[in-house]
């Protein structure tokens, strides 16, 4: 069998790669109050060291070694520094009976539970099979994986030949399984059909497969016209009705098998296997419809953004600019009789009301001129409870044509489903076809609506009344372009918000109703369980069946966590609950935590250090450069912690070379965020400076340092 495992991965396999860090011994390598009582009844410092080698390898690398001896020197110090054997060389006596390792090794399997291999393995290769099937993991991956799952279970690792050819066989199989699966569940007739989309066309270049690839993307009322159609071609195939759920494959497999096929040409998607031939194409078909869907209603956001909004906007805009002259000719008018106003309240109590008229129309010329402003002024004014930048929306309704097409293709290839709040809008909206279609009468005038066929408290108060409602309306009917318009609004906002939703999509589909339940989960949990342990909003993530993007937006509605986000948090607090209880019982664990503190807060320090200016807090807001002074600072202190680092091991080397006995534990507590030595002030210059080639000259340790001193 072909290793996909390469000689140099293979040859570090149970091994020892090199000596461990100092916060790796102190992990892994650490022997507790029970490790040292089994240690101290062995006879002879060669023994107890070579008891104490055995365990702590077993335990890092999850198996004994051929020879017991071979471990890095560093190891054997750090153990016989713990059992207080003064001279580590005596473990060389260790190999001189030959039983005595064996019979170490068996000792420690009894007492710490190690397992042979072979006592697993059945159970093994299935959690790996159930990997397979669930993730679509390749051989490497799911390689380590079975390795850190029989360390973490303390069974012994088998030979590196042994594992990979299992592995690489259980993976095989699972594959196999999800090919069967999903080719028997269509017909023969479906099969057929499945390879008739390889073919190329007459007059055609390319099959049909790799035509329906490629989607419209012109944002047209004709684009979106022909993007509808490609949805309907695809789902005219009818794949989207197979059950594949009940086939128990998760839905990530079927979207890596789809982006497969997509990414393959059709001669070789011919060429495969009958079994993965079909499962591949039968993938590929109902993701295409997925994605056409998508393809479809993103042309359509961009079309209502853009094309229609967008542009009327624009066009309000310019309609708005043209009108400024006039506009403040009357607010001029308006002014004028107004200051007259103000000024008669100082003319006492007695005066006509026909003298204020006349000192009006003395200032602003007529009445008729100060009504003719007061009606130009008034157009301005947004309806009550309208939005004051709506006004494109008296611009939009002109471009009806635009949408005519697709409004009829719509709801017709496209399955909507709505929550109870947008019910409404998306009946409306299946709705429209039928009432554009219909043929004027004497009631209703061509360009109008029977008020009675429509859904007239649907409307919102605002611009839409004003424009669904006209003044001048015929009695019962409400205007055409102003209600298609405000019904293609509120569904284009609906679908934005999730409120509405493409049954047949994955952008647009509905999270809520996307995880996994009822014959779809159990089909399914019991793999991924073996293979996760996790729960069943997880899981519906991790197969793919939901995105995580989506499931955020289900924890919370109007900023407050709803139940399932209130159920994430409280288990979140399991881990949380995990970590202090491991910290106050496991003594390694907080010294590694405090490492990790002491590696933060050291870099903190220097931070604060060099933002010397106003005790190293920002004041300016985000706009004002607040970006550029956090980069600046994060430029400076990578600057420093690089010069430290640099002369910090120079210094090192030259003390050794000076035979100064520099210990490994002291070197792995310094810090390449000290600072005593840095000093701030001014200003920073980003100028490379010219330093010769030269190093700076290092101290003399036999020196006193006098800021030591003081």
């Amino acid at each position: 069998m072909r290793s996909f495992l390469t000689p140099a991965e293979e040859a570090v396999y149970g091994r020892f790669t090199g000596p461990p860090e100092q916060a790796v011994l102190e992990r892994f390598f650490f022997l507790d109050d029970a490790d040292r009582d089994l240690v101290v009844v062995k006879r002879g410092d060669h023994n107890r060291l070579g008891f104490s080698l055995q365990l702590v390898t077993v335990r890092h690398l999850g198996r004994f070694l051929d020879d017991p001896l071979d471990v890095p020197g560093v190891v054997v110090d750090y153990v016989a520094s713990q059992i207080e054997v003064a001279d580590p060389s005596c473990v060389k006596a260790y190999l001189e009976r030959k039983p005595t390792r064996f019979e170490h090794q068996a000792e420690i399997c009894e007492v710490y539970g190690y397992r042979p291999y072979a006592a697993v393995r059945d159970s093994l290769l299935a959690w790996v099979g159930d990997q397979a099937w669930a993730t679509g993991d390749g051989p490497k991956a799911l390689f380590y994986s079975a390795v850190a799952r029989l360390r973490a279970e303390r069974v012994l690792l088998p030979g590196v030949t042994t594992l990979r050819d299992e592995v690489a066989g259980a993976r095989k199989a699972a594959e196999l399984r999800l090919y069967v699966a999903l080719a028997e569940a269509i017909t023969a007739e479906q099969a057929d059909e499945l390879r008739e989309i390889l073919k190329v066309p007459e007059g055609k270049h390319r099959s049909q497969l790799e035509l329906w690839r490629r989607g419209p993307k012109n944002p047209t009322g004709r684009g979106m016209v022909r993007s509808l159609e490609r949805v309907a071609e695809i789902a005219g195939l009818h794949m989207g009705a197979v059950d594949v759920a009940g086939t128990g494959v998760p839905t990530r497999r079927v979207i890596e098998l789809a982006r497969a096929g997509f990414e393959a040409k059709a001669p070789k998607l011919a060429a495969l296997k009958h079994h993965r031939k079909i499962a591949t194409l039968l993938a590929t078909v109902r993701w295409l419809e997925v994605t056409a869907t998508d393809d479809a209603l993103e042309l359509f956001d961009v079309f209502m953004t853009g094309e229609l909004i967008g542009r009327a906007g624009r066009s309000s805009d310019k309609e708005t600019l043209k009108r400024a002259p006039g506009q403040a000719r009357h607010a001029g008018v308006l002014s004028a009789a107004v200051q007259v106003l103000f000024e008669a309240e100082t003319w006492g109590e007695a005066v006509p009301l026909a003298v204020v008229w006349d000192a009006i129309e003395s200032a602003v010329g007529s009445r008729a001129k100060l009504r003719t402003a007061m009606e130009a002024v008034q157009e301005l004014i947004p309806p009550k409870d309208a939005e004051p930048d709506g006004q494109w929306r008296a611009q939009v309704v002109e471009r009806f044509n635009t949408v005519r097409g697709f409004i009829r293709l719509l709801c017709q290839v496209i399955s909507f489903g709505a929550t109870a709040e947008a019910v409404r809008v998306v009946n409306a909206m299946r709705d429209l076809p039928a009432l554009i279609d219909a043929g004027d009468t004497v009631r209703v005038p061509k360009g109008w609506l029977d008020a009675r066929k429509v859904d007239i408290g649907l409307v919102p108060r605002g611009w839409w009344n004003q424009l669904v409602f006209p003044k001048d309306r015929p009695e019962g009917c409400v205007d055409r372009n102003a209600y298609v318009f405000c019904v293609l609004e509120l569904f284009h906002t609906g679908l934005k918000r999730r409120d509405i939703f493409a049954r047949v999509s994955d952008r647009f589909a509905d999270p809520r109703a996307r995880l996994l339940a009822d014959d779809a989960w159990d089909a399914v949990k019991g793999r991924v369980l073996s293979a996760l342990l996790i729960l069943r909003v997880v899981c519906s993530i991790h197969t793919r069946t939901v995105s995580a993007h989506d499931v955020i937006r289900m924890l919370q509605r109007d900023g407050r966590p709803t139940q399932l986000g209130e159920a994430f948090g409280m288990y979140g607090r399991i881990f949380k609950t995990r970590h202090v209880l491991t910290l106050v019982d496991d003594p390694a664990y907080r010294r590694e935590m405090k490492g990790m503190r002491d590696l933060n807060e050291g870099r903190h320090d220097l931070g604060r250090h060099l933002f010397h200016g106003r005790k190293g807090e920002l004041y300016r807001a985000y706009r004002d450069g607040q970006e550029d002074q956090l980069g600046a600072l994060g430029l400076v202190l990578n600057c420093v912690t690089l010069w430290n680092t640099v002369y910090l091991d120079r210094a090192l080397t030259e003390l050794r070379t000076q035979g100064y006995p520099v210990l490994d534990e002291d070197v792995a507590r310094l810090s390449a965020y000290t600072r005593r030595h840095i000093n701030v002030h001014g200003h920073y210059s980003f100028r490379l400076p010219d330093l010769g080639g030269a190093w700076r000259a290092l101290r003399d340790p036999d020196q006193s340092d006098p800021e030591e001193q003081d």
